[in-house]
C-alpha cells in the first residue's frame, strides 16, 4: 500500500496503529510547522522526522519520532518572537531552555511532546553567547540550511533538510549521544535512497572533501566496522528483529553502511 507523500489530512487516514506517543510528536508537528510559517527562512526541519518525509513510500515503513526539531538562524530578537508565539499557544518551557513542551489530547489524556531548538555553534556565538534564552548549538546544524526543500506538512510548506545535510547531522549525533534510533534514521535513508548507495555518493561530492564533513564521517566509520559494532547493534535495536534474523540484520546493516563509506572514500 502505496503512503501519501505528505503530512496532509489524507495521511492521517492510513489505518496503520502507530504508538500513541509517536501519534502526539505527529500532531505536534503539524501545529508547529503552522505556527513556524511565518519564520519559515529562518527555520528547517531535521530530527527523526526527516526521513518519513523524505521516504514515504519505503517499506517497511519509518517509525516516525516522539519529538519535533528545528534547526533556527534566527538572532536574539527573532528567537525571542519564535519562544513567545509558542508559549502563547499552549507550550511551556522544557527541563533545558532550548525545548518546549505541549500536551496533545488523543482520546481525551493529553501526551506530553517536545520540540527541540537548535542552532550551529556559529550562530550561538554570534547572537547568544551572553543568554541562557537560546537554542542548542548542535554540532552540523549549519549544514541544516544547504539545499533545504519545501515540503507540505499539514496546510503549510516547510523546508525540511535535505539528504546530505541530515545524513552529516546524524552522524555527529551518533558519535555525540548514546539513542540507537540516530543509527536507524542513518542506515534508514542509506537504504531507501532512490537508485542505491551509487546515485547518493554522488550527492557527497560537493561536500565530502569539507574538513569537518570527512572528519565527521572517518570518525562514524569505526561504529560500523564490522557486524557487532554498536551502530549496527542499534539499528536492529529499534527494528526489533527476531530469532536468526537479528544477525542477518547487523550484517546487512553492516554492509550497507560499508558500501557508502567506501563509496564517498571513507574506506578503501
Amino acid at each position: 500500500r502505496k503512503r501519501p507523500s505528505t503530512f496532509g489530512a489524507p495521511f492521517f487516514s492510513v489505518p496503520d496503529p502507530l504508538p500513541i506517543p509517536v501519534t502526539a510528536s505527529r500532531l505536534l508537528l503539524q501545529e508547529v510547522c503552522a505556527l513556524l510559517a511565518p519564520f519559515r527562512d529562518d527555520a528547517v526541519l531535521i530530527g527523526g522526522w526527516v526521513p518519513e518525509i523524505r521516504f514515504p513510500d519505503a517499506h517497511p515503513a519509518h517509525v516516525g519520532s516522539i519529538d519535533v526539531d528545528f534547526a533556527m538562524r534566527a538572532d536574539k530578537a527573532r528567537h525571542h518572537a519564535v519562544s513567545s508565539l509558542l508559549l502563547r499557544h499552549g507550550f511551556r518551557r522544557g527541563p533545558e531552555s532550548y525545548q518546549f513542551v505541549k500536551d496533545i489530547q488523543i482520546a481525551g489524556r493529553p501526551y506530553p511532546v517536545r520540540l527541540d531548538l537548535l542552532t550551529s555553534h556559529q550562530n550561538h556565538s554570534a547572537h547568544f553567547a551572553d543568554t541562557h534564552d537560546a537554542p542548542f548549538p548542535a554540532s552540523g546544524t549549519e549544514f541544516a540550511f544547504d539545499g533545504p526543500s519545501l515540503e507540505s506538512i499539514g496546510e503549510v510548506s516547510v523546508r525540511v533538510a535535505s539528504i546530505v545535510p541530515f545524513l552529516v547531522m546524524k552522524a555527529y549525533a551518533m558519535l555525540e549521544r548514546d539513542k540507537p534510533k540516530d543509527a536507524y534514521d542513518f542506515h534508514f535513508c542509506l537504504q531507501n535512497y532512490p537508485h542505491g548507495i551509487e546515485a547518493l555518493a554522488t550527492e557527497f561530492i560537493p561536500v565530502i572533501d569539507d574538513p569537518a564533513v570527512k572528519d565527521v564521517f572517518i570518525r562514524l566509520a569505526d561504529r560500523f566496522r564490522d557486524e557487532e559494532s554498536v551502530g549496527p547493534r542499534h539499528v536492529v535495536e529499534v527494528e526489533q528483529p527476531m530469532g536468526e534474523s537479528r544477525a542477518i540484520r547487523k550484517f546487512s546493516v553492516f554492509t550497507t553502511v560499508d558500501d557508502f563509506l567506501r563509496a564517498i572514500g571513507i574506506r578503501g
